[in-house]
């Protein structure tokens, strides 16, 4: 996947000019979360300036009507949709304050409330056409209690006709609830603003249950201000473009997403680029639906962007009910097809992200189907050689490349039919490390240990805690390993806090077991407040557990957490579930993510339905390397109210990546939660 400049650029020429708007009171002191130094303020002030009049300001300019009420408790209540009302904050106090992403401020705020008679899903705005918002604002709806539940929370989203850095997000509401919508400033930013609250269909590209593969999340996020361009596009080295061209085989459903963005001055947009090798001429022939006009492009036969030939646009708008279609005549070897918006920019139009599913077949060679065996392989500091078998039908054609400069690919780096890849793995003189080969279209993944200590064999442990929960609740870890591997286990442990890292040695006898009660303390010496993972490595294989549990006045209570080889982790290309979730008044849903990589690794969650449907928003996130993470309250995350019984699926979104995930559904009344294992598809 790439974001070439070329594309982005070309056809597209843009004059700004930027309206300047005086500043109103006095400047505040910089938040404790700052945005980029870029970021255009139209209006700072400390606090309410109740003293202003008409006749200061001019009424037709600067209404004193604050629209909204000044808390949740005083709201202005909406009886029903379509909602348009207008007003300043000029006059009202700061209640509340949220991170969307950026937190700390002094700004006064305004509120609405909102009861929907059936579940629905809502697009709230302050920069809908025609309207007065003038001011750098921002805007987040809780549920029920203020400040509580945050179902939906947005900054810099888009433009009014006055000014930039304005406020606007969808949200799935359900019946039962009551929702306030907080209409809130950036820093100490006020003024006048025009709220439009109307019911909408969001659009989605469901993705097919049997998808052959998952492009990479190089992607920036949507929006103003993104800092840099994180794709090398057409400047990338042609020679080498595995880190942003996805290869793929004919017969190949891809689900994937694009976007539009701004960094710096400049409009750009997200592309993805993928790589067909034939063995010999072919017709390829590419369908493709989305949720916002696309372009599909055929670079065959010419990888340089300003030399290329477009072969054929596809603009069928949103809703994934379409499908256009784009024929290639193919040539033997590599084969290029380009996908992105049709725009550029954070104001683009278009839905952000842009989801689309892309199906890729060939007229000689519609029956290839590809496997490897094995899926991956551990090796030890000094590295070694190994191979790995593809399985194919014969006149089928696939190539294998490395993904990292530490393996190399020594034999059988294309093939026709079923055939053998060869590759040898270099020595590691540093920490431990995980990297890939692309076999075939699938991903092979090798795992080595570190020059520094440890072993080939390495367990991941997430949840470890030895802290303070809510209602008065002491959780504790503890740490179980047993060794019945044949010799003496050596072995490296490493707790990951948040801001701190211990490392231990231990030696365990074969056929020996060993418990480490509150680990984090006994053996780790963590006596404040800490929670983490502990990465376990050794020589031998071993069998890890652990329990994170309360210790309650009566007993204790808590879940068991397995230590998982990286062999059980999720990869790139591959969908877990989680089943058995809920969201009701006597149980709530937490998804817990554990990075088994060496690098950060984006994450896809989606929440379906007893039915199968999609619930809310889709969620993104990224875990760091080696580190756990957890997600409270995924429903919620999701905007979600109630779900009486689902389920969520777990993409990893990285080439490369490896995650782990789990599900603890916790019932409210006790605190007492039960593990949900991952199922890998």
């Amino acid at each position: 996947m790439s974001s070439c400049a070329w594309f982005r650029r070309a056809w597209h020429c843009l004059v700004l000019t930027i309206a300047l708007v005086a500043a109103a009171g006095t400047a505040a002191t910089a938040p404790p979360e700052a945005k980029p130094t870029d970021k255009l303020l139209t209006t700072e002030r400390v606090g309410p300036a109740s003293d202003v009049t008409d006749e200061e300001v001019g009424a037709s300019n600067w209404p004193l009507d604050m629209g909204g009420g000044e808390d949740c408790s005083s709201a202005r209540v909406i009886s029903s949709l379509p909602y348009v009302d207008s007003g300043s904050t000029s006059s009202a106090f700061n209640d509340y304050d949220e991170s969307c992403p950026y937190t700390g401020g002094s700004a006064p705020d305004v509120v609405y409330s909102y009861s929907p008679p059936a579940n629905q899903s809502v697009k709230i705005s302050l920069c809908d056409p025609g309207t007065n918002t003038d001011y750098d604002t921002k805007l987040y709806v809780y549920q029920n209690v203020c400040p509580g539940t945050v179902v939906g929370c947005s900054d810099d989203d888009c433009s009014s006709p006055i000014t930039s850095y304005v406020s606007e997000l969808t949200a799935t509401l359900f019946a039962g609830n009551t929702y306030y919508i907080v209409v809130d400033g950036y820093a100490s930013a006020f003024g006048n603003y025009t709220l439009a609250v109307e019911e909408f269909a969001p659009q989605t590209c469901p993705c097919p249950p049997d998808a052959d593969l998952f492009e990479a999340s190089l992607d920036p996020l949507c929006g103003n201000d993104i800092g840099g361009d994180p794709n090398g596009g057409c400047n990338t080295d042609e020679g080498n473009p595995a880190p942003y061209i996805t290869q793929i085989s004919c017969n190949t459903t891809i689900c994937g997403t694009t976007s539009t963005f701004t960094s710096g001055s400049e409009d750009l947009r997200d592309t993805d680029w993928y790589e067909v090798d034939l063995a010999q001429a072919d017709t390829i022939r590419v369908t493709l639906t989305s949720t916002a006009n696309v372009y599909l492009f055929d670079l065959t036969d010419e990888y340089n962007c300003p030399a290329v030939g477009i072969a054929q646009t596809y603009t069928e708008p949103g809703s994934c009910a379409g499908s256009g279609e784009m024929v290639i005549s193919g040539v033997a070897g590599p084969n290029w097809i380009w996908v992105g918006p049709t725009d550029f920019g954070a104001s683009a139009g278009v839905t952000c992200p842009t989801e689309y599913t892309m199906t890729v077949t060939c007229d000689g060679q519609g029956s290839c189907t590809y496997s490897i065996s094995p899926p991956s392989a551990n090796f030890g500091e000094g590295g070694g050689t190994g191979s790995v078998s593809v399985s194919t039908t014969a006149g089928c054609p696939w190539t294998a490349f490395s993904n990292n400069s530490w393996i190399h690919v020594t034999g059988g780096s294309s093939g026709n039919g079923s055939g053998t890849v060869s590759y040898s793995v270099d020595a590691n003189s540093g920490s431990a490390r995980t990297g890939t080969m692309t076999i075939a279209g699938r991903t092979f993944t090798v795992t080595q240990a570190g020059g520094g200590g440890g072993g080939a064999y390495t367990y991941q442990v997430a949840g470890i805690a030895h802290a303070g929960g809510a209602g008065g609740s002491v959780w504790r870890s503890t740490l179980c390993v047993t060794n019945r591997s044949g010799a003496v286990a050596n072995l490296t442990l490493v707790y990951r806090m948040a801001s701190n890292t211990v490392t231990r040695t231990y030696t365990l006898q074969n056929n020996w077991i060993t418990e480490w009660e509150d680990v984090a303390a006994s053996l780790f010496n963590q006596g404040a407040s800490t929670s983490g993972s502990i990465e376990i490595s050794s020589d031998v294989p071993l069998m890890v557990v652990a329990r994170t549990y309360n210790e309650a006045p009566d007993g204790t209570f808590g879940q068991g957490m397995p230590g998982n080889p990286d062999s059980e982790a999720l990869t790139y290309g591959q969908i877990g579930v989680l089943p058995q979730l809920k969201k009701t008044s006597v149980f709530r849903t937490n998804v817990g993510l554990m990075n088994h990589g060496s690098a950060a690794c984006n994450v896809r969650i989606r929440l379906y339905s007893e039915t199968g449907n999609q619930l809310g928003n889709t969620i993104d996130t990224s875990v760091p390397a080696k580190e756990w993470k957890q997600i409270n309250d995924v429903f919620g995350e999701a905007g979600v109210g109630q779900c009486p019984i689902g389920y969520a699926t777990v993409e990893v979104r990285t080439a490369g990546g490896m995650i782990w995930a789990y599900g603890s559904v916790v019932d409210n009344g006790t605190g007492d939660p039960t593990t949900i294992l991952l199922f890998i598809e």
